[in-house]
């Protein structure tokens, strides 16, 4: 690592050249930000990745190719959870556990089709 300015140290700098003081930024120049939410910024100023919790319900709306999102929504619950090992020196552990209920699927509309035309 090197450092540049040193009575006021203005970047910190990995090995490879990857600026990693005040910011994240590699040799070509890209770097990170995050904004007051905690989502990522790219060095184009997008939000490749945006979080949204409702109740038990976490939505991602991930930036796709054609510059739109898609989303993907994850539904967590809680369950009961016993275990019954009964081996000296293992504690066993009866109580609530997060789990996902569903799986992450993408959310789309279904497109039209056209017909012929009659």
């Amino acid at each position: 690592m090197y450092v540049t300015n040193y009575t006021t140290v203005s970047a910190i700098y990995a090995p490879d050249g990857t600026q990693v003081y005040p910011s994240v930024k590699d040799t070509n120049g890209n770097y990170f930000s995050t904004d007051p939410n905690g989502n990522v910024i790219d060095t184009l100023g997008r939000t490749p990745i945006t979080k949204t919790t409702n109740g038990n319900t976490i939505t991602y709306a991930v930036l796709n190719s054609q510059g739109q999102t898609s989303n993907y929504v994850v539904t967590t619950t809680s369950i009961s959870v016993s275990t019954a090992f009964n081996q000296a020196g293992v504690t066993d552990y009866s109580g609530p556990q997060g789990s996902v209920q569903n799986r992450p699927c993408r959310v789309t509309s279904k497109p039209a089709i056209a017909g012929p035309e009659l």
